[in-house]
Formats: C-alpha cells, sequence, structure tokens
C-alpha cells in the first residue's frame, strides 16, 4: 500500500504550520507534549498486545456470510494451498504486513514529534498518524479487548482519535485553520457520529443501527467533503507552498485509502474471486 510513504514523505518534510496554526508554549506545550506521549506509548502496547489474538483469529476460517476481509473463508485455503501456501504463512504475511504499515506511520509521527512537536497541527498530525495506523486502521483492539474487557475504554479512545482525527485533518491542512466554513460544522458532526459509535454502539444513533444506504451515504458523503476541502483550500486559499504540501498528502492518502476500500469491495461484491485472490 502507498499510503506509508507517500504521507511519510508529505508529513515529515512538509508538515510546517503557517500563520493560521496555534504555535504553544510553556505549560501548553509541556502538557501536549506529555499527553501525546502517553496515548502515543499506552497505542504502542495496545498495539503490540493485539498481535498474538489477531494472529489467532486470523487462523481461523470463517463458515459465515459476514466474514471480515482478513479473514480466510474455505475458498481462500484452496486458494492459498494451490499456491503452496498455509494458514500460518497467511497469518504470519498479515501480522508482519500490520507490523509495516504501523512502523512506517509510528516512524513518521516520531520524526514530526521531534522536529515540531511546539506546532499545534504537527503535534495533531503525529498523534493522528499514530493512532490511524496503529489503532484504527487494521482494527487490531477488538480482538484483545474480546479477551480483556477492561482494555475497552482505552482501546476504543485510541481507535476513536484515530477515526476522527483522520477526518479532521483533510480540513485543517496545512495551516491549521478550518476552511472552507462548512467544514467546521461538518467536524463537528463526525465527531458527534462516531462517539456514539464508539461509545454506545447500542444506541440507535450508532452509525451501525443505521439503515444501510444512510450509513454508506454518511460516511462517503464525509470522506468527500474532506476532499473537497483539500481542493478548494488549493484553488482558493493556499499558496505555492502549502500547494505541494497538499499535493503529495491528498495523494498519498487517496491512493492508501482507495486501494484498502477496494479490496474491502472488490471480496464483497464479487464473491466468486473468494476462489482466486488471496491479499
Amino acid at each position: 500500500m502507498n499510503a506509508p510513504s507517500a504521507i511519510g514523505n508529505a508529513a515529515a518534510s512538509n508538515v510546517s504550520p503557517s500563520s493560521g496554526s496555534t504555535r504553544l508554549h510553556g505549560r501548553w506545550l509541556t502538557l501536549a507534549r506529555a499527553l501525546w506521549i502517553v496515548i502515543t506509548l499506552m497505542t504502542i502496547a495496545l498495539f503490540l498486545a493485539s498481535l498474538p489474538p489477531y494472529a489467532d483469529y486470523i487462523k481461523t476460517i470463517c463458515t459465515t456470510t459476514s466474514c471480515s476481509w482478513q479473514q480466510l473463508t474455505l475458498g481462500r485455503v484452496v486458494a492459498l494451498q494451490a499456491l503452496g501456501f498455509t494458514i500460518d504463512d497467511y497469518a504470519a504475511f498479515m501480522v508482519a504486513f500490520n507490523l509495516i504499515f504501523g512502523g512506517v506511520y509510528l516512524a513518521v509521527a516520531l520524526l514530526i514529534f521531534v522536529r515540531r512537536s511546539d506546532h499545534g497541527l504537527a503535534l495533531f498530525s503525529s498523534l493522528m498518524l499514530v493512532t490511524f495506523g496503529l489503532g484504527t486502521f487494521a482494527n487490531l483492539f477488538e480482538r484483545l479487548v474480546s479477551l480483556y474487557p477492561l482494555l475497552w475504554l482505552p482501546a476504543r479512545t485510541i481507535q476513536y482519535i484515530g477515526d476522527i482525527s483522520l477526518i479532521i485533518f483533510f480540513y485543517i491542512f496545512p495551516d491549521g485553520r478550518f476552511v472552507p466554513r462548512w467544514s467546521r460544522a461538518a467536524s463537528v458532526l463526525w465527531v458527534i457520529a462516531r462517539a456514539f459509535e464508539t461509545y454506545f454502539p447500542d444506541s440507535p444513533l450508532a452509525q451501525s443501527r443505521w439503515p444501510d444506504l444512510l450509513n454508506n451515504a454518511f460516511f462517503i458523503g464525509v470522506v468527500t467533503s474532506g476532499l473537497l476541502a483539500q481542493v478548494y483550500r488549493y484553488r482558493r486559499v493556499s499558496q505555492a507552498r502549502e500547494r505541494q504540501q497538499t499535493k503529495w498528502v491528498v495523494f498519498g492518502v487517496t491512493v492508501g485509502v482507495g486501494t484498502f476500500i477496494s479490496v474491502i469491495l472488490l471480496f464483497g461484491v464479487i464473491p466468486s474471486l473468494d476462489q482466486n485472490i488471496i491479499l
């Protein structure tokens, strides 16, 4: 997947907040850095602890009609064996993939933190990379929480931060301001919707309880609005340097997330590919 490398190149070298972003000083800077360190260490610990139960989950063959894109079905097992691979090989590959993916995001986040942690936008961006790359993207924490329910709150909170921060990032990059004006209201709506889904999944207001059409339309609408916000900023607001930053970041995230969503849709829409395609 191209997202980690593209985001890394852009973020590490180009996250240089403009006049619109807030530079932190004194106690606020110390508090922000301390909070970043606590959340990052907690995310790393949960990520590493999640790998063994995740590997066991990957090895379990799914026989229902609601298998995730990462799980093995009987058709995929047959295809694996035809290629000379075992279930253990597949599990090792998926664990290695998540380690590499998370490691790249963490490395970029650490680089941004070391270089520009006194800037609000840079600190926010690095925290987004940590929580999204290790906590949200692969959804590894679910298996760990099922074994240790006491970890539910910290695991959910990290996933929530990664979830909401990625969309907000599109609204405020590269100068820390919400542009255009409607993006502030859109971000509030997204934050509230994801809060119900994260902390109150049984509530009728949780997204998983919405009709599928409404849920999918809302998700696509939010993602599209983030991309449109960057297009608007690029054409109407950004200066030359900010436009270069936007090109790399939007390209990296779009290719990475687009590829990820395409794979999920491919397996969901065309079940016959189960027999022939292995991730």
